[in-house]
């Protein structure tokens, strides 16, 4: 299975990378089907703020998650929430106040999924599915407590969205830093 998110070499090879400077072979605009100006926007205006400047990291990540959210079929919208459940980055969400909302819901789920995993030592969380009459709530982990919270239709193939759910936190996770989330949020923040 491959789904919209193939990472490697070959990708350099097909066009740019997210963001002017940035090395990281796993991530290049055209490997994801947009062309190397949506990489030019985005890396301008990473996670809709044009005033903000951000490290490279920080313009990876973002980016990283908005592309998760427009190349991955059926999805809303996606948070990136941190450990002490706050809202680190937000792709496909139009305000602040219900990006915070989700992370709020995420935070609380998480929460919960945790604690039964732990009275009955069922081991670490993976992904916590909520499914609704129209559409799923998907958590997934993403390594040093943070996690990411995805809407998602009714229509989506949730096996799809697990597997681009879990390439997503194998590529993006290792770079949530606690220095690149306190990052992330002051620009979420501005």
């Amino acid at each position: 299975m491959t789904g919209p998110f193939t990472y490697g070499t070959a990708d350099s090879a097909r066009g740019g990378y997210p963001v002017a400077g940035h090395h990281d072979e796993d991530y290049t605009a055209a490997g994801y089907g947009h062309s190397g100006d949506y990489a030019a926007s985005y890396a301008a205006h990473p996670n809709g703020h044009p005033d903000v400047s951000l490290s490279p990291e920080a313009e990876a990540f973002t980016w990283q998650l908005e592309t998760f959210t427009s190349t991955t079929a059926g999805v809303l919208g996606a948070v990136a929430v941190s450990s002490d459940g706050l809202l680190v980055a937000k792709a496909a969400i139009d305000d602040r106040g219900s990006a915070d909302r989700l992370a709020a819901v995420v935070s609380g789920m998480t929460s919960l999924a945790t604690g039964a995993a732990h009275t009955y030592t069922l081991g670490m969380l993976n992904r916590v599915i909520v499914d609704m009459s129209d559409g799923y709530l998907l958590i997934s982990a993403l390594g040093s407590g943070s996690v990411l919270g995805v809407v998602a239709e009714r229509s989506a193939d949730l096996a799809t969205a697990a597997y681009e759910m879990t390439l997503f936190a194998m590529r993006a996770g290792s770079r949530l830093t606690p220095a690149l989330i306190v990052e992330l949020r002051g620009a979420m923040a501005s």
